[in-house]
């Protein structure tokens, strides 16, 4: 009887451990990054929390320059910040369910440089901030057109009310 339970419990005890080691490989995040135009050798993620940012990552560059942020864990979703050594914020992203993925960008233009394998929320949004991006753009543009003209605090006003219902439209069609 001793025998049987001693063979029962080592291999309940085996299928827990193998069980255990496969859902960990499951839970582990990998995240490459391949930035132009900068030789830090090393890089920070932090998460954003409130005002805050905290530091959860830190990945040494590799000699092809790529930077990998990768534990055997899974990070929790929400906005991240990509940092240099001194801090300066390079980029944000977003972790969601997919927490395997890699992205590259040029530090000269890192909007529109931005560019995601295997992420598409961070595709999406990508794709928002351009288009922020460019509705600002078209605003100062108008703003600065109006100047001198009589009733440009009117017309300003016009054409931001308008950009502000494209803009709150897209983030509606963002969000769906």
């Amino acid at each position: 009887m001793k025998r049987i339970f001693t063979l029962v419990f080592t291999l309940g005890t085996f299928v827990f451990a193998a069980n255990a080691q496969k859902n960990n490989s499951l839970s582990a995040y990998e995240i490459k990054v391949k930035p132009t135009g900068i030789k830090d050798s090393l890089l920070y993620l932090c998460i954003y929390t409130f005002d805050k940012q905290h530091f959860v990552d830190t990945a040494l560059r590799a000699k092809d320059g790529t930077y990998t942020f990768k534990k055997k864990r899974t990070l929790d979703k929400g906005m991240y910040l990509l940092a240099t050594q001194k801090m300066a914020k390079l980029a944000d992203i977003i972790i969601s369910e997919n927490d395997k993925f890699s992205f590259s960008f040029d530090t000269a233009d890192v909007v529109n440089s931005m560019k995601f394998i295997n992420s598409p929320e961070n595709d999406k949004f990508t794709e928002l901030v351009h288009f922020m991006a460019d509705k600002t753009k078209e605003l100062m543009s108008f703003k600065e057109e109006l100047k001198g003209k009589t009733d440009s605090v009117k017309q300003f006003a016009e054409k931001n009310k308008k950009i502000n219902e494209e803009v709150v439209q897209f983030r509606k069609d963002f969000i769906t």
